[in-house]
């Protein structure tokens, strides 16, 4: 399974909702919920591979800045120190 495929069964936007999802999908899917024991194993090893590559996660779900000719100026600016 890769981040991508996990961020999509998990149905998150952003990295805070992980664990509210979890717990939702998790009562959709535990199979004494009528769930299959495969559906909730998938879950588990989606959260467990979100939570383990969570700085990726959250770079590759933050909101994308707009790049401007200001704001490049700025960023450049910051960099040079």
């Amino acid at each position: 399974m890769t981040i991508s495929e996990a961020i999509k069964i998990l149905k998150i936007k952003k990295y805070e909702q992980l664990e509210r999802n979890f717990r939702l999908l998790s009562k959709q899917t535990h199979p004494d919920k009528g769930g299959t024991a495969e559906a909730m194993h998938k879950l588990i090893e989606a959260r467990d591979l979100v939570r383990a590559n969570a700085a990726i996660v959250r770079t590759a779900l933050a909101p994308k800045r707009e790049i401007t000719k200001d704001t490049a100026g700025k960023i450049f600016m910051e960099f040079l120190g």
